[in-house]
């Protein structure tokens, strides 16, 4: 199935039905971390789960075994950066008949930043088929390459569009389910379940918001027994749909699970399908929806599922949008799709996709035309319509005012008036980047002017105002993903701010252009952008 939607608001957690508003309270976290560099990554969550307002205690490695006694007082223990590296490194098999207790009555063991031997080393005291090491990725290989988006662990309450990279892949055995894989084909996220709970293992750091709601949202659904993978909603188009739901029985009792999809779309569509599937003990079974739309637009989209007695599952709601015909993406310029006043563009050009459903484009040729208002910039001669997705650029021309349109549209190739069109507006940016170089002397300077970096490393975008008044210039912010870039590079520009973009986990494909090409091309005009630290 061809995707054809366009999300606008992913996936958030709902709770329905009996017994959901026990589910639906935060969990209580143990923040498991170690003492190098003066507890370096010890307060890494801070502004994570203080936003998501889930309650957490911190504990350091070397004191887990007093932890130990108060393991049922915590739903997940997450581990930070460098949790068990070079000072008070501990062996934690030494609690493992009390850590495999705990994850089979609904615990969670999520643990991250696996790059040392000493992170993984003492899994193989939990048993014979729990060891884990690990191993440097080709340098031309640190970017993920597949992950299983459907999986519970990357779409329970939103959906994952990637996953950071990094220089390290795990090796495990069969016993545990590989869930993302680098470009070495090995694992860089593994996962298993416990009875109830579960172990995640991440080669990367930090999760972000949404990673860390899909493994609570993950653990309400081991806790009920019953383990789904999704689907991905984003796959709804125009016509027939089939939604795949698997469903893995976790328990050594028979299950049934009720399913519930409702789709309300434009003018009010409303469509709801109720589906059973029914599990033997143990058991994996796929259980499907068949939904049909008929409409251009907005949808809603709510999956609900329920256990016997009523018991309610974790849920989804996602807002979708069914693209109109002619989808116009702007590739360059990248910054937004923005024209900067001080530095224009040489050309304008962008990706434009093709969604028919009962349109006939037999016949047809495309054209593209640039334009201020009246006042044309540049045009195409009518094209062959070819392919369902082709690229367009056009020369841009700084003549007259204001905003720039790009028109696409679908004419007959005899000639005649268009049959369908599309326009998107370039917004005018009249702020200009900073203009960053070196002189003759070494000196940095920015927008022609000596420019010292007083800089903070590392610091929650809710306090870049505050880092601002006490006279700092500019911060080290992370970069591991492009909506990571986007939210710090944003967030420094409203503080006034320039922003030194690390993008760690890119280390081992700095020398890959076209894996951080990508993020070139999106900031490298952007307004907050100092320089790039690979």
């Amino acid at each position: 199935m061809t995707p054809m939607t366009r999300w606008y608001c992913l996936a958030t957690l709902v709770l329905l039905g009996a017994g959901g508003a026990a589910q639906a309270q935060a969990p209580r976290v143990a923040l498991l971390h170690g003492s190098w560099d003066n507890f370096r990554h010890r307060d890494d969550y801070d502004g994570r789960l203080a936003e998501m307002g889930w309650p957490m205690d911190k504990v350091v490695n070397r004191e887990f075994g007093a932890f130990v006694p108060r393991l049922d007082q915590y739903d997940l223990i997450l581990g930070t950066a460098l949790y068990n590296y070079h000072d008070d490194v501990q062996d934690f098999s030494t609690w493992g008949p009390e850590l495999l207790a705990w994850l089979a009555q609904g615990g969670a063991l999520v643990l991250t930043d696996l790059n040392y031997p000493d992170h993984l080393d003492w899994f193989a005291g939990l048993g014979p088929d729990w060891a884990v090491s690990h191993a440097p990725c080709a340098p031309e290989h640190g970017a993920t390459r597949t992950f299983e988006r459907n999986h519970a662990v990357f779409a329970a309450a939103h959906a994952a569009e990637g996953l950071p990279n990094t220089w390290t892949h795990l090796q495990a055995g069969p016993a545990w389910q590989v869930l993302a894989r680098c470009g070495d084909d090995q694992p860089r996220v593994l996962f298993r379940t416990v009875g109830r709970g579960f172990v995640a293992l991440f080669s990367y750091q930090p999760l972000d918001t949404g990673q860390l709601q899909n493994l609570w949202t993950t653990l309400q659904y081991t806790r009920a027994g019953a383990l789904p993978t999704f689907d991905d909603l984003g796959t709804l188009q125009l016509g027939a749909n089939q939604l795949e739901q698997e469903w893995r029985n976790l328990t050594d009792q028979p299950l049934t699970v009720r399913s519930r999809l409702v789709l309300t779309g434009p003018a009010a569509e409303r469509q709801e399908l109720t589906e059973e599937l029914a599990l033997p003990a143990g058991a994996t079974g796929v259980l499907r929806h068949r939904p049909q739309l008929t409409q251009r637009g907005r949808y809603a989209v709510d999956l609900a599922a329920s256990l016997p007695g009523g018991a309610a599952l974790p849920a989804l709601h996602a807002e979708m949008v069914i693209p109109e015909l002619i989808e116009i993406a702007v590739t360059a310029p990248g910054y937004r799709a923005q024209i900067v006043q001080a530095a224009p563009p040489a050309r304008v050009a962008a990706r434009v996709s093709l969604h028919p459903y009962q349109e006939r484009l037999d016949g047809l040729a495309w054209r593209a035309r640039l334009r201020r208002g009246e006042v044309v910039l540049s045009t195409t001669e009518p094209r062959p319509l070819t392919d369902r997705e082709f690229d367009v650029s056009l020369p841009f021309v700084a003549r007259g005012a204001g905003d720039t349109q790009l028109d696409l549209e679908l004419v007959p190739a005899a000639g005649g008036r268009p049959r369908h069109a599309r326009t998107v507006t370039l917004p005018l940016l009249t702020r200009r980047p900073p203009q960053v170089a070196i002189d003759g002397q070494q000196n940095l300077r920015v927008n022609g002017r000596p420019f010292f970096p007083i800089a903070l490393y590392h610091v929650g975008t809710q306090d870049f105002a505050r880092v601002r008044a006490l006279g700092f210039n500019s911060i080290q912010a992370w970069g591991n993903s492009l909506e990571q870039a986007r939210e710090n590079l944003d967030a420094a520009a409203a503080a006034d701010l320039l922003v030194v973009l690390e993008g760690t986990t890119r280390v081992a494909d700095a020398g890959n252009l076209a894996a951080i090409r990508p993020a070139l091309e999106a900031f490298g005009d952007h307004p907050a952008l100092l320089a790039w630290y690979l």
